[in-house]
């Protein structure tokens, strides 16, 4: 593979979607591009791709209702139709790297081999350190399922932030298209923010 003409020329840059964002965008741009078909699958993932709103939201729609609040709005969206990874869709808050939402459904896995993807994506390491780690039973898209929740230390890299006190919350569910995940970030670590983060990935009906 001649990584010089076969790789996708660089995304275009949007404040707030954060590391975690692009790289999640990136790890599933490398797996379809390892899959094989060099100009073929460039194409594939170049026309995959799309920061209309409308279409995001269509993407969405794929996976289950999703009504976030107003200041998050639809960024990002990913069609792939092959590989691990079938469809995503990123919501951010205008101008800000917090909250944030991601809805990903994955192809032929488990919730638990999903989770790991999403996990994989995110470039948790870098992104997010973890303090500490409960689970609670949410309700997402009409199926009562174990969200994982944990406090810690985020910073948009891209925005060139110090780390924040900020609550990732996950949860695997079926959706209308097959297994599924979302992941939700938002700022702060007391109870009103694990609240806050609950109540975001219940939004997913």
């Amino acid at each position: 593979m001649n990584v010089a003409t076969d790789v996708p020329p660089p995304l275009p840059s949007r404040r707030g979607l954060g590391c975690l964002g692009w790289s999640m965008i990136l790890g599933a741009s490398c797996m379809a591009l390892c899959a094989g078909g060099g100009y073929i699958v460039y194409r594939s993932v170049s026309n995959a791709f799309t920061t209309d709103g409308t279409r995001v939201r269509e993407i969405t729609a794929q996976i289950a209702d999703f009504n976030p609040p107003e200041h998050l709005r639809p960024i990002f969206g990913v069609d792939m139709n092959f590989g691990a990874m079938k469809i995503q869709a990123g919501f951010f808050a205008a101008g800000q790297s917090l909250p944030m939402a991601l809805l990903v459904q994955f192809a032929g896995t488990t919730a638990e081999d999903a989770q790991r993807q999403l996990d994989d994506f995110g470039g948790q390491a870098n992104d997010f350190v973890p303090r500490s780690t409960n689970e609670k039973q949410v309700t997402v898209h009409g199926q009562q399922v174990t969200a994982t929740i944990q406090t810690g230390a985020w910073r948009s890299q891209r925005a060139g932030e110090e780390r924040q006190p900020t609550v990732k919350a996950s949860a695997g569910f079926e959706g209308r298209g097959g297994t599924a995940n979302v992941m939700v970030l938002v700022p702060g670590d007391d109870d009103a923010a694990i609240g806050a983060a609950v109540a975001l990935i219940e939004t997913v009906r």
